[in-house]
């Protein structure tokens, strides 16, 4: 009976089977000995066969069909006009290394080939798991699911998972698990706010520091499914993959179809442990930077200073403004291409308005590198406005249904880039503006959602326009590898690791109030580090929620991600371009160690209080925001514990930004706040600090230092 046994130190995956009933799952969770006796594992995991179900014994297969008596979802759904049901036979298995195998099963009825790829991250706990489906048969064969099936421990009673509109996305869903089939259905055509593709899965009440916690993220920026399956004939079972439309996927005679990644991390140390595992395969393993040396640049970004409305002179003036505070690439959104004076026309004419810039973008571009400043600009490539010379010219590039009419939303319609000739069109435009003035960056926006994305045959093509985005980014990046690319859509509409293979930053959310973002950035960080999110400081008014916030709020919630500025600095009296200067540069001066430190959250007792830090690689300084959302529930608010440092390192504690004390709710701050006093990881593990009592809507920044005194 072959058997596999992957092993990094950190995570065990265990796979048993023989030739006729394919490979099923044994075991996966904790790392097992390395000589593990695996036939006295098997053993003691097969199962007893109750009453009232079918004789033989069912396992978890690696790709349940239903045809070996596991009758809930498949994660393999084919059909060729006859045969639906394969029956998968295990061909042979690759062992590449300890940490990497290969699998390949077949079956007759249609006829087809799987290979199943599992690799274990030698440096952390996390697994990724991929097939590649092949057409043996003769006839076309439609691939109605190609999923990863995974097992899930029993004790992993409760789960957390995202639902999230415009401006709210990663809003927490938390429950506990039943007996139940959980679906998370995404339709819209890209990675979506509303069903970010992961799940967590915990002992109850993990937390961010305890708890055994499994949480799973399926690559994909199209449509997707997540299935936990909960019965009570088979072990709880995990499933995602590609969400596709009926006839969507067919294979001709030969063709193969890639199903999409799904990773997977493991954590005793509850949440923390997971932020530590994927940020740090996120960093090794899925994000490339043009220059991994180069610290994240602080941004300014046009678009909530000016909108539509540009003039060269004006943008040079705001250019200069920025410069003097700090700022390091000047972003231009929005507004700058032929026809586009508002969101209702233009898109797709990627020629500069000589209107608006009659000497084109030159002096502009030129001006902010002048100023020691990077050049960045806006695009929406995959988006076309019926009012714009292209639809005129090619109405017929546009996805839609024969002899229907196509809603449009937020006034234009979807490129279909299953087509040659708009990727050509596409890039040479882009390609051309990034030759003519020197553009370091790229906003990549995508502002709508898929509807009857059909072909000129009026054929499905969600997934094959995905894939067309991922060719045209690759194709950019290739043709201009010095230039970063960040993923927004609608704000954070398209955040998965296979976008990011393409790019190197997220716009995680169109909304910058800090009260909202505190939330959206929580649920962000469980999956990704925080250089790859942008975070900016808005205007102290939210142009998405109508809320005042004070400058320090906005830019402590903005400090750890990729920092960045979205505002009209000019508006700003003196005393505020002073205290902004003054934390552009203090981000300036901290971001190496914290964009290569791990990203920390505290448990505290208080929903309305978040504790949100940095913690550097070698465990020597700490970054703690502590960020008051809501009203206190405590008039003294209990000591924060500040746990996982070295027990026996003293540190120096310091308040280098701290509210101003109104004497309304405080009448003084903690003592500690006005000296500087040293304590050892232990003693804040174990009594913590005394917080000062914070207004609703307020924060202050708290550093640890190691120090020999």
């Amino acid at each position: 009976m072959p058997s596999v046994h992957l092993n990094n130190g950190f995570i065990s995956a265990v796979l048993t089977g023989d030739e006729q009933t394919g490979l099923s799952w044994g075991f996966l969770g904790p790392a097992l000995e390395v000589d593990n006796d695996l036939a006295a594992t098997e053993a003691a995991l097969r199962s007893a066969v109750p009453q009232a179900f079918l004789d033989p014994r069912i396992n978890t297969p690696l790709l349940p069909t239903g045809s070996e008596g596991v009758l809930s979802r498949p994660a393999l759904s084919v059909s060729d006009g006859h045969h639906w049901l394969p029956h998968l036979r295990l061909v042979r298995v690759e062992s590449i290394s300890s940490t990497q195998c290969r699998i390949v099963q077949r079956a007759e009825q249609p006829a087809l080939e799987v290979i199943t790829v599992f690799t274990l991250d030698p440096q952390r706990p996390v697994l990724t798991l991929q097939h590649w489906l092949t057409n043996l048969g003769a006839v076309p064969l439609e691939v109605r699911a190609l999923e990863a099936a995974i097992p899930v421990a029993a004790e992993l009673q409760e789960m957390l998972h995202f639902t999230g509109r415009w401006c709210q996305e990663f809003r927490p869903q938390r429950q506990r698990v039943q007996f139940n089939n959980y679906s998370w259905e995404n339709r819209k055509g890209r990675t979506s706010h509303d069903h970010f593709p992961g799940l967590l899965l915990g002992t109850p009440g993990f937390s961010e520091s305890q708890g055994d916690v499994m949480a799973m993220h399926l690559a994909w920026s199209g449509n997707h499914q997540q299935h936990l399956i909960v019965d009570t004939f088979q072990p709880t079972r995990y499933q995602a993959g590609i969400g596709f439309m009926p006839h969507e996927c067919m294979l001709a005679p030969g063709d193969t179809h890639e199903s999409a990644v799904l990773y997977v991390a493991f954590s005793d140390t509850g949440l923390n442990g997971i932020r530590r595992a994927f940020h740090g395969h996120v960093r090794a393993h899925i994000v490339h930077f043009p220059d991994p040396s180069k610290p994240r640049p602080v941004h300014l970004n046009t678009w909530e200073a000016v909108y539509f409305n540009h003039d060269t002179a004006d943008l040079q003036d705001l250019a200069d403004a920025a410069q003097k505070m700090g700022v390091e690439r000047f972003i231009l959104d929005d507004g700058w291409f032929k026809g586009r004076r508002n969101d209702r026309a233009g898109l797709g004419d990627w020629t500069v308005d000589q209107s608006m810039y009659p000497e084109g973008l030159g002096p502009l571009a030129q001006h902010v590198v002048a100023a020691g400043m990077e050049f960045g600009i806006w695009f929406e490539p995959e988006m076309v406005n019926p009012d714009s010379d292209l639809y005129r010219a090619h109405p017929e590039w546009a996805l839609q249904l024969p002899n229907r009419d196509q809603a449009l939303g937020r006034y234009q319609m979807v490129l279909d880039l299953t087509r040659p000739e708009v990727q050509d069109y596409l890039f040479s435009h882009i390609d051309a503006v990034l030759r003519d003035v020197p553009v370091r960056y790229i906003k990549w926006d995508m502002n709508r959602e898929l509807v009857q994305a059909g072909d000129a045959d009026g054929a499905a093509v969600y997934h094959r326009q995905v894939l067309g985005v991922y060719g045209l980014l690759a194709r950019v990046r290739a043709a201009h590898p010095q230039v970063e690319i960040e993923s927004c859509a609608s704000g954070g509409g398209r955040i998965d690791f296979a976008i990011l293979q393409h790019t190197q930053r997220f716009w995680a959310s169109d909304c910058n109030d800090p009260v909202e973002r505190q939330m959206i950035q929580w649920g962000f960080g469980l999956f990704l580090p925080p250089e790859v999110m942008g975070a900016h400081i808005g205007p102290a008014h939210s142009h998405t929620t109508s809320r005042d916030t004070t400058l320090l709020y906005r830019a402590l919630t903005a400090m750890f991600g990729h920092f960045g500025v979205e505002a009209d600095v000019r508006l700003l009296s003196e005393q505020e371009r002073t205290e902004m200067a003054a934390l552009i540069a203090w981000h300036q001066q901290q971001r190496p160690w914290w964009h290569a430190g791990q990203l920390q959250v505290w448990d505290y007792p208080d929903p309305e209080l978040r504790a949100t830090g940095m913690v550097s690689a070698d465990q020597q300084k700490v970054s703690i925001v502590v960020a008051q959302q809501g009203m206190p529930q405590r008039a003294v608010p209990v000591p924060l514990k500040v746990t996982g440092l070295p027990p026996n390192v003293a540190y120096r504690i310091t308040v280098p930004f701290s509210p101003t004390v109104t004497n309304h709710r405080m009448k003084t701050l903690p003592s500690w706040c006005e000296e500087t006093i040293v304590l050892t990881g232990r003693q804040l593990a174990r009594h913590g600090l005394a917080l000062p009592v914070l207004d609703p809507a307020s924060a202050c920044l708290i550093e640890l230092s190691a120090t020999e005194e």
